[in-house]
């Protein structure tokens, strides 16, 4: 079935709860549940059986679904990121635990590709460069702190001896 109201995707990105999908003129697409913001739409509404545009955040060139939240790169490299935080997966540097509209993710420039699983994020800079926010129960930010229950990053840290 097609999903109402969409034509010319070139990306999506998906997870078990909400959808995101990028236009071929960089415009951002977003549906599914929202109870945390993860839309980006300004809402906590339950959830959005309709694609949504996110006017606020043009020339979107990499997208990623995480679990409650989502992650976006513009055209000009800057990365920004929006829902459920309570492990620092938006990146922002503040301990705020949801954010209905995207942020800004600090500290970052040159971004190429992003990525987001269920507590973390991970950016790919131009230079090749791996960057990492969000929990580390697993040791997944790979900067070498000691993973745990409680340790994360709120900003991003580069993953140590890792270049793409």
């Amino acid at each position: 079935m097609q999903v109402p109201g969409l034509s010319g995707i070139v990306l999506l990105s998906v997870n078990g709860n909400h959808s995101l999908a990028v236009g071929h003129d960089g415009t951002l697409w977003a549906w599914g549940v929202n109870g945390h913001g993860q839309l980006g739409d300004g809402a906590a509404t339950d959830k959005r059986t309709t694609p949504a545009r996110l006017a606020s955040l043009p020339g979107v060139i990499s997208i990623a679904a995480g679990n409650r939240f989502s992650v976006a790169v513009r055209s000009d490299g800057s990365a920004w990121a929006w829902g459920y935080s309570l492990d620092g997966q938006l990146g922002d540097g503040s301990t705020a635990t949801v954010r209905t509209t995207p942020v800004r993710v600090q500290g970052l420039t040159d971004v190429t590709r992003v990525a987001a699983s269920m507590h973390n994020a991970v950016a790919v800079k131009k230079d090749g460069t791996v960057w990492t926010w969000g929990g580390n129960l697993s040791g997944q930010l790979g900067d070498g702190t000691q993973p745990g229950y409680t340790a994360k990053s709120i900003s991003p840290v580069q993953a140590l001896d890792l270049q793409l």
